[in-house]
């Protein structure tokens, strides 16, 4: 028998993992070294489709403020791909200084994300229960 997943509790999911990416990109120079640097870009392009500006998707976990933030995210590392070779080394990534200017606003969007928590993978919540 198959397991119905409901949309909420999908979106509840792919908040937890936005954060899991946030936390990554939060890390500045130490995220690029922990998953190299395509990684990246790709881990967060996962979730979160280049090009995007100002277009969010459905998502009933994820409020109105925390778009804004992860907006924010979005802009930064789209200006970062745009700038960047798309076989980019781990150095030099580092050194472009893209992982440092765009970690504040990583960092801001997590903490706001972390003040609500986050939601459970199983159970459908109006409210996440999950602290840090």
């Amino acid at each position: 028998m198959a397991l119905i997943v409901s949309p909420r509790l999908i979106d509840q999911r792919l908040r937890n993992r936005i954060m899991e990416v946030l936390e990554v990109v939060a890390a500045g120079t130490a995220g690029v070294h922990s998953v190299g640097a395509s990684e990246f870009f790709e881990l967060f392009y996962d979730l979160l489709p280049y090009g995007e500006r100002g277009k969010n998707r459905s998502n009933t976990a994820i409020s109105n403020a925390e778009w804004a933030a992860i907006g924010t995210v979005r802009s930064l590392m789209d200006d970062a791909c745009d700038s960047t070779s798309a076989c980019i080394r781990e150095a030099d990534l580092n050194l472009s200084g893209w992982p440092d200017r765009i970690q504040p606003a990583a960092e801001a969007a997590l903490k706001l994300m972390w003040e609500r928590g986050r939601f459970s993978e199983d159970v459908e919540e109006a409210v996440p229960t999950q602290q840090e």
